[in-house]
């Protein structure tokens, strides 16, 4: 199998200028571990993932999803 084969058409994207709370919000709501980070052109120019949110997300006892929602609330 190949990854064109599970990859959507039109992924889900951040623009680079986006809040990380957009971005949070979208992971969120597509249950997305990532967002690939694109420019002005719709040009993928970076990943921004879960992680990179969570100051250390091997200290949260629980899902990194469950860790937004808990940070947000």
């Amino acid at each position: 199998m190949q990854v064109k084969n599970l990859m959507g058409l039109r992924p889900y994207t951040v623009h680079k200028d986006e809040t990380l709370y957009r971005a949070a919000e979208l992971m969120l709501e597509h249950r997305l571990g990532g967002l690939p980070v694109v420019d002005d052109g719709g040009v993928v120019v970076g990943l921004l993932e879960i992680d990179q949110m969570l100051p250390e997300p091997q200290k949260v006892p629980f899902s990194d999803v469950e860790a937004l929602r808990f940070l947000d609330e």
